[in-house]
C-alpha cells in the first residue's frame, strides 16, 4: 500500500505568489506523470472526510490511483480559500486539483474560472445523481446551462428552543406560528432569583444569515430571491422587522444585539440566558455537549409559519459548500473521479457520520445516520425546502452591508420599519443591474 500523506497548510500565499504548476497545459487525453493531488479547503472538510465515526474515505481513493503519490490539503479561512482559488485559477497554470467553494462566491465571473461539469456528469455520472442532489443547489451553481460545482456540505438552519427553559416557565414548545413565537418570547423573558437575565430570543449582528431572514421567511418574506428579485420591501419582511423592533424595545432581545458576534450569541445559549434562536441544525447538537455546561437542552424544529403566508412550510436558510475544479487544473479526470467518489452514497454516509451536513438525499435513509441523528426526518424536511439567504452576484458584499445597515435602523428606531425596508429596496436595485 502506498504511503498516504496529509499536509495541513495554515498560511496564505501572498498576492501574486501562485504556485508553479505540474504538467501545466496537459491535455485531457495525455498521460500525466505521478504527482500529488492538491486540495484547498476549510479544515472541517478534511476532518469530516477522514474522521473516526464514519471512517476515512480519502485513503481508499488515493490507493486506487497509482498516479497520486499523496493527497495534500491546504486548509484556511473562508475568504482566504476563495482568494487563493481566484488567484490560482487565473494564472497560466496551477497545481490545485480541487477546491471547496461556498455558494455566495460562485458568481458568473467566478464560474468562468472553473471547469464546466456537464460532460463529466453525462459521461461519468455520479450514481443516482438526479434524484439525490437538490435542484435549488445545482441551480445556484449553474450558468447558461452549465454546472460548475457539486454540493458536498450543507449548513441548513433550524428553529431552536431550549426545553429546560420552556419547562422553567411552563411553556409547551415549540411555537408553530409567528403569533405564538412572539407570545412565547415575552413569557420566556424574565429574571431568575439569582439575578440572571433570560431573553426570549437572541441573534447576532449578521442579521440576514440566521435571525432576520429566518424571521422574514416565517411571514413568507425574505431578502433577495434566487432569480434576483428584491423582496425586502414585501409585507412579510416588513412584518419581521416590526416584530424585531418590538422585541428590542421590550427587552425581549438583549440591548447589545447590534454588537454581538456569533460567539456572544452562543455564549448566551450555552449559559441558559436564551430561550429561542435560529442557527445551523448541527450547531444545536454541539451546544448540548456535556462539556458546554448545564443548559444543553436545545431542541430543533421547523420555522414557525404564518398561516396567511400561503405556504406549506417556511423555507429555512441554507449555505453550502461544493467541489469545483479549476479550469486550468492539470489532471481534471482525476479531479472529477475524486468528486464522484466523495459524492457516492457510501462516502456521503461516512462523512455524515463524521459530522458533515449531508447534501446527498440517500444519506437520510441510512440506518446508521438515523441512529446517530434522532431527528433526521426533521433535517430531511428542512433540506428539502431550504433556500440560500442571498443569491451569488458581484455586489453581494455591498448588498449585505446595506441589508445590515437598514435592519439596524429599523431595529433601533432610527427609521420606521416599513420606511427602512422600502429605502433599502431602492438602494439594492440601484446597486446592481442584476437586481430588480
Amino acid at each position: 500500500m502506498k504511503t498516504f500523506v496529509v499536509t495541513v497548510v495554515l498560511i496564505l500565499v501572498t498576492a501574486g505568489g501562485a504556485l508553479p504548476a505540474f504538467a501545466a497545459g496537459a491535455a485531457e487525453d495525455v498521460e500525466v506523470a505521478p504527482r500529488s493531488f492538491d486540495i484547498i479547503s476549510h479544515e472541517v472538510h478534511r476532518r469530516v472526510a477522514m474522521g473516526e465515526a464514519g471512517g476515512d474515505v480519502i485513503t481508499p481513493w488515493a490507493d486506487d490511483h497509482p498516479r497520486v503519490t499523496e493527497v495534500l490539503w491546504t486548509t484556511m479561512g473562508i475568504h482566504e480559500i476563495h482568494d487563493r482559488l481566484f488567484r490560482e485559477a487565473t494564472a497560466s497554470s496551477t497545481e490545485i486539483d480541487l477546491a471547496y467553494v461556498l455558494n455566495p462566491f460562485v458568481t458568473r465571473r467566478v464560474a468562468a474560472m472553473l471547469q464546466p461539469l456537464n460532460d463529466y456528469i453525462e459521461n461519468e455520472p455520479i450514481d443516482a445523481f438526479e434524484e439525490n442532489f437538490s435542484e435549488a443547489m445545482l441551480d445556484a451553481l449553474s450558468f447558461d446551462g452549465n454546472v460548475y460545482g457539486i454540493p458536498i456540505r450543507a449548513a441548513t438552519h433550524a428553529f431552536g428552543w431550549n426545553e429546560r427553559i420552556f419547562e422553567e416557565r411552563g411553556v409547551s414548545g415549540p411555537p408553530t406560528t409567528p403569533e405564538e413565537f412572539e407570545e412565547y418570547a415575552r413569557r420566556l423573558t424574565f429574571t431568575r432569583d439569582d439575578g440572571t437575565q433570560v431573553y426570549g430570543f437572541v441573534n447576532h449582528a449578521n442579521f440576514y444569515y440566521t435571525g432576520f431572514n429566518s424571521t422574514a421567511r416565517m411571514f413568507g418574506g425574505g431578502l433577495i430571491t434566487e432569480d434576483f428579485e428584491v423582496i425586502v420591501d414585501s409585507e412579510g419582511t416588513i412584518k419581521a422587522l416590526e416584530m424585531w423592533r418590538r422585541f428590542y424595545e421590550e427587552g425581549i432581545m438583549p440591548p447589545e444585539i447590534p454588537t454581538w458576534a456569533h460567539a456572544e450569541k452562543e455564549r448566551a445559549m450555552v449559559e441558559g440566558r436564551a430561550a429561542m434562536a435560529f442557527d445551523v441544525f448541527g450547531r444545536f447538537h454541539d451546544l448540548n455537549a456535556p462539556a458546554r455546561g448545564d443548559w444543553g437542552y436545545w431542541r430543533r424544529a421547523q420555522y414557525p409559519l404564518d398561516p396567511d403566508a400561503g405556504l406549506d412550510v417556511a423555507a429555512p436558510n441554507t449555505e453550502f459548500w461544493s467541489l469545483a475544479i479549476p479550469a486550468n487544473a492539470a489532471d481534471k479526470d482525476a479531479s472529477w473521479d475524486y468528486i464522484r467518489h466523495l459524492s457516492s452514497h457510501d462516502s456521503a454516509v461516512a462523512m455524515a457520520l463524521n459530522g458533515n451536513g449531508p447534501t446527498r438525499l440517500s444519506v437520510f435513509g441510512e440506518s446508521a445516520f438515523q441512529e446517530q441523528t434522532k431527528d433526521w426526518q426533521l433535517l430531511e424536511q428542512l433540506e428539502a425546502n431550504a433556500r440560500v439567504p442571498l443569491p451569488a452576484f458581484e455586489e453581494a458584499s455591498e448588498a449585505t452591508e446595506l441589508i445590515d445597515e437598514y435592519i439596524e435602523r429599523g431595529l433601533l428606531g432610527h427609521m420606521e420599519p416599513a420606511d427602512a425596508m422600502r429605502e433599502l429596496a431602492d438602494e439594492l436595485r440601484a446597486l446592481s443591474d442584476e437586481l430588480w
